[in-house]
């Protein structure tokens, strides 16, 4: 009988077990993230001994995004919907990489110290696909008593989003700039788009990347990082895509 009931709690553990495997929290919202049967599919063929962490979709495509670790190795795919594995990225040593780019990285480097290697493989992207019927959508910014708000709407008049109203910052006394940055909030390395993280850390090479900024340019997402580049500051700025914008040395005295 003892044997029994052991048999039966071994089974509710292992259920509870793959429960957990299939979902996962969202980073950002600490939302829970279930992962369709052709994505968790592609994860065990792809990545067999991994144990999978965080998973969440991206807001423009749906795309998952899954954090796997296998044999000490920690991954990031992205993978869409049917199953299809669209890129990689993984922390590579540098006594791992192949000779041809050690030998390339350490006469690019001049000496300087080579930090963390991510190494990043890309299988699929995604293409354009035309619609059988176009989709007007409709975007403005709105005013009241000093805070502005971003909607976008449909053509049929459904409100699509709707951003929280924040205060409202002006320039040349008190008119709004054309170039003002809207919805500015401070994000980590970590929370920022893959390419836009190569990006930052290409540019700060062996530097230090002190602090950056989500910000919002005419309802398109841009990233500005301050560095520390031996010794000096520097100000970056980076489209969503991870196109240098914008790179300037500080004056001392600001």
């Amino acid at each position: 009988m003892n044997v029994q009931i052991w048999k039966w709690i071994g089974l509710v553990v292992l259920v509870v077990s793959m429960v957990c495997v299939i979902s996962y929290a969202d980073k950002g919202e600490g939302k829970s993230v279930t992962l369709p049967d052709a994505v968790k599919n592609a994860i065990q063929k792809a990545y067999p001994q991994a144990v999978i962490g965080n998973a969440k979709t991206e807001k423009e495509f749906e795309v998952f995004e899954v954090i796997v670790k296998q044999n000490g190795q920690e991954s990031e795919p992205s993978i869409a919907p049917d199953g299809t594995i669209l890129s990689a990225e993984t922390k590579v040593r540098r006594e791992k990489l192949p000779d041809v780019v050690a030998k390339a990285l350490s006469k690019a480097a001049e000496g300087a110290e080579i930090n963390e290697v991510e190494q990043s493989i890309t299988y699929a992207v995604i293409k354009p696909v035309k619609l059988n019927a176009p989709e007007t959508t409709y975007e403005t910014m709105l005013t009241k008593d000093g805070n502005t708000c971003e909607i976008k709407l449909a053509a049929d008049g459904t409100v699509l989003e709707k951003s929280a109203w924040r205060k409202a910052e002006c320039k040349d006394g008190g008119k709004e700039g054309d170039d003002e940055e809207k919805d500015e909030q401070k994000v980590s390395i970590d929370q920022v788009p893959p390419a836009v993280k190569a990006t930052i850390l290409g540019q700060a090479g062996n530097g230090t990347v002190k602090e950056i900024e989500q910000e919002t340019r005419d309802g398109k997402t841009v990233y500005g990082a301050d560095l520390i580049i031996d010794g000096k500051k520097f100000e970056i700025k980076v489209s969503s895509d991870g196109k240098l914008i914008d790179k300037q040395a500080e004056d001392k005295n600001d």
